[in-house]
C-alpha cells in the first residue's frame, strides 16, 4: 500500500471516530440521567400512573355496551367522545360484570360503566355527572291467564303480591331478599336473556328492565314473536346512567373531575346529542 492510501485510511479512521465521539456526546442514555439524578424521572400526565394509560372496565349490555359492534355500543361511543376530549390516557376492556365491580372497588382498574346509581353502589364508588337517561318498565307475557285488569295498573314491586317477580344482580330494586321483604316471590337470574326466557316458559310473571335492552333482547331471542310480551303503561323507573369510579385509583377525584368538565362541554356543544342520533337513539 503506498503513503498515499494510508494516509487516505487514516483520514477516513480519524473521520468515524469523529463522528462516534460527537454521536455518544449527544445521546446520552436515560439511565445516566436517572443514576445522576441531573433529569427529573419520565411521565406521562398528571391525572395518570407514570408512562400507563388508566384502566376503564366494562361488559356486555346491549344496546349500550358490546364487543360485537364496531363502536362498542352507543354509550361507549359517547364514553369515548368524552375521553378523546379530555387529556385522560386511557384503554378499556371487557370482562364479566362482577370482575368489572371488583377491579373498580379495589382499584386496580378506574372506571366501568354503564351503571345507575343505587344505595349499595352509592356508598362504594364515585360517580359522574349523568350521562343518559332511559325508562325502566315492568314487562309480561300477554297470554299470561294469571294477570287481571288491575295488573296493568300497577306502578311499584309492592303491588305485585300476587304474581312472581324476576331478577337480577345489581339493579337499583336490590337483590333477592330486598324483593322478599316487600312480600313478594321471586325468582332470579344471571341476565335478561335468561329472564326472558323465564318469562316466557311461565316460571315468572313480570320483571324490570331497561327498554332499550329489553327491547334488543326480544328481537335477538324471539324472532318472529315479538308481540308475545308487552310492557305496563306506568314507568317502573327513570334511570340515569353514570361512569362510576374507584375511590381507591390514584388520583380519581381528580381524573372523575376532569372527565365531568369535559362531559359538560360536549352536552353543551351538541356533540352527544348527534352520537344519540348517528345510532338512532332517542333523546330524553
Amino acid at each position: 500500500m503506498s503513503k498515499k492510501e494510508i494516509n487516505k485510511c487514516l483520514f477516513v479512521a480519524f473521520l468515524i471516530i469523529v463522528t462516534l465521539l460527537l454521536l455518544t456526546g449527544c445521546s446520552t442514555s436515560k439511565e445516566y440521567f436517572d443514576i445522576e439524578g441531573a433529569l427529573p424521572p419520565e411521565t406521562t400526565n398528571s391525572l395518570g400512573a407514570q408512562n400507563q394509560k388508566i384502566l376503564i372496565v366494562t361488559g356486555e349490555y346491549l344496546p349500550y355496551v358490546t364487543q360485537t359492534q364496531d363502536n362498542n355500543g352507543f354509550f361507549a361511543e359517547l364514553i369515548k367522545e368524552v375521553l378523546d376530549h379530555s387529556d385522560i390516557e386511557y384503554e378499556i376492556k371487557f370482562y364479566p360484570w362482577a370482575r368489572c365491580a371488583e377491579m373498580v372497588q379495589s382499584g386496580e382498574a378506574w372506571a366501568s360503566f354503564p351503571y345507575g346509581r343505587s344505595e349499595s353502589n352509592r356508598l362504594t364508588y364515585l360517580f359522574s355527572d349523568p350521562i343518559y337517561t332511559t325508562k325502566h318498565k315492568f314487562y309480561y307475557l300477554v297470554n299470561n291467564e294469571k294477570l287481571t285488569d288491575k295488573f296493568k295498573s300497577y306502578s311499584k314491586i309492592s303491588d305485585f303480591s300476587n304474581y312472581i317477580f324476576g331478577g337480577t344482580n345489581s339493579y337499583w330494586y336490590g337483590n333477592k331478599n330486598d324483593i322478599t321483604a316487600l312480600g313478594i316471590k321471586s325468582e332470579w337470574a344471571s341476565d335478561t336473556d335468561a329472564l326472558l326466557k323465564m318469562l316466557h316458559s311461565g316460571r315468572i310473571d313480570f320483571f324490570i328492565e331497561d327498554e332499550l335492552v329489553c327491547s334488543e333482547a326480544i328481537k335477538r331471542l324471539f324472532v318472529s314473536h315479538e308481540k308475545d310480551f308487552a310492557a305496563l303503561p306506568r314507568v317502573a323507573k327513570i334511570h340515569d346512567y353514570f361512569l362510576i369510579a374507584s375511590k381507591k385509583y390514584p388520583n380519581s377525584q381528580e381524573l372523575l373531575n376532569t372527565f365531568n368538565h369535559s362531559l359538560q362541554t360536549l352536552k353543551e356543544d351538541g356533540r352527544l346529542e348527534q352520537i344519540l342520533k348517528d345510532n338512532s337513539i332517542a333523546i330524553k
